[in-house]
Formats: structure tokens, sequence, C-alpha cells
């Protein structure tokens, strides 16, 4: 999970060896940024799972699937394979349902939410950033500007000066926000 050409650069990572493995490179993107294979891994995990644990027949109900997706997955596929894992050992009975997953994919979490964000190695533009999430919660809240503030945890004084700052407070009938439903 480290990039072996830094690791070259620095002396970390023996050369030749290097460029006996970097053959074929292959680039995939972290599993919260392809949510789309979770079903399909998961159900691969789970029928090699379900074989080394004799548990034959074992099967995922639809509505784990949507716990699943929503997850961050910090610790990758790994993370999804132990997940399943652990399903497989303790589900009770030949489903595996939502009452089976560990408590971070069940339980709320305590804190403001988490935003999970992926910093290139180049670099980003802070301010764009805020403008974005800004531009992004008042579509959300279709402009209106005391739901976006409790949205953002922001007062609504706080909101404007934001809004002035990036000239998001055009009169509102030059702004189009989508309703909360389109987004």
């Amino acid at each position: 999970n480290r990039s072996l050409d830094k690791m070259v650069e620095e002396g970390d990572f023996r050369e030749d060896l290097y460029f006996r493995l970097n053959v074929v490179p292959l680039v995939l993107p972290p599993l919260r940024d392809r949510r789309e294979d979770i079903p399909l891994l998961a159900d691969t995990f789970l029928n090699e799972l379900a074989a080394r644990y004799d548990r034959p027949g074992l099967r995922i109900e639809k509505d784990v699937f949507r716990y699943l997706s929503a997850y961050a997955w910090p610790g990758n596929v790994r993370e999804l394979k132990n997940t399943i894992e652990r399903m497989v050992v303790l589900a009770e009975g030949d489903t595996i349902t939502p009452g089976d997953l560990p408590d971070p994919f069940v339980k709320p979490a305590t804190t403001v939410g988490r935003v999970t964000l992926h910093l290139p190695d180049e670099g980003i533009d802070l301010e764009a950033v805020e403008k974005e999430i800004l531009v992004r919660a008042l579509e959300k809240n279709g402009g209106n500007q005391t739901r976006t503030a409790r949205y953002l945890n922001l007062t609504r004084s706080a909101l404007i000066y934001r809004m002035q700052k990036f000239s998001l407070d055009e009169p509102p009938h030059k702004r189009q926000f989508a309703s909360s439903n389109d987004v």
C-alpha cells in the first residue's frame, strides 16, 4: 500500500526487483471509489468462506448490501473479506442479515458526519473544495439558507459570509438550485 516508485527513489526497495515486478502495472482505485464491485466481491468471498467453514447454502440477504455499499471501507478489500468471514462464522441461520453486521455498519456515527476524501499527491485547492461544498449543500437544500446553515452546522450569518466570499450571494431568481429530492 505504498508507492514502489518512491521507495526505489529513496533506496528503500531494490531497483532490479522493481523492474522484474513492474511488467504490467495495475492501478486499482480503493473500494470506496468502486462500490458497484462490493456485491460481486462479497458473494465471491461468501462462497469461498462458506466452503472453508462448512456452511453450504449460506447466502446474504439483499438489505445487507445496502449497508456494505454505504460503508467507507478504510481497510479496502481486505476489510470487506474480513467482514464477510466474521459474518460467515457468527451467523446463526442460513441467511446473513443486517443483524449479523458489525456495529460500525448499522449504528449511526456519534460524531458529526464523516466525509471520505481522496487527497491527490499533487495537492488540492482548499478554497475550491469549500466553494464546492457550499454549492452542493445549497443545491441539496433548494437554496434555502437557513436549512443549508443547519446542514453545515453553521450560523446563517457565517453561511452568508462564505457565500459572499465565493460570489454565491446573487439574487435567488438567478440561482438555479435543484430541490433536495433531485440531489
